[in-house]
């Protein structure tokens, strides 16, 4: 019976902290760390919903920087993909110093000012 005792006192607080420290947490736009080896922290998706009436985004609790970067995409790109209404998930990147949009570049990388 002791022993059961220990090693719930052991497991409880492991098995606590694994389940209070998410990836990405809310807000944030880039991962802190890596899930495996071989992912890029400079790499993430941002979900837009676009309507009629603008774009709404999954997580409203973004920076302003990034929602602002994104809306520079929508306006700039013309006749493809992106003109459609509906929800469409974006590839973010930060190459030497600079945010990309699905491959275009749209501004200055606001972590490096």
């Amino acid at each position: 019976m002791k022993s059961l005792l220990y090693i719930l006192l052991i497991l409880l607080p492991m098995l606590s902290i694994g389940q209070t420290s998410p990836n990405k947490t809310r807000g944030e736009v880039f991962r802190a760390y890596n899930n495996h080896p071989g992912q890029d922290t400079r790499e993430t998706t941002i979900e837009v919903y676009r309507s009629l009436y603008g774009l709404r985004f999954k997580d409203e609790s973004i920076p302003e920087v990034y929602k602002k970067a994104v809306e520079t995409f929508f306006k700039e790109s013309f006749k493809n993909k992106y003109d459609k209404m509906g929800k469409h998930v974006l590839k973010v990147e930060r190459k030497r110093g600079y945010l990309f949009i699905e491959g275009r570049k749209v501004r200055e990388d606001p972590e490096t000012d």
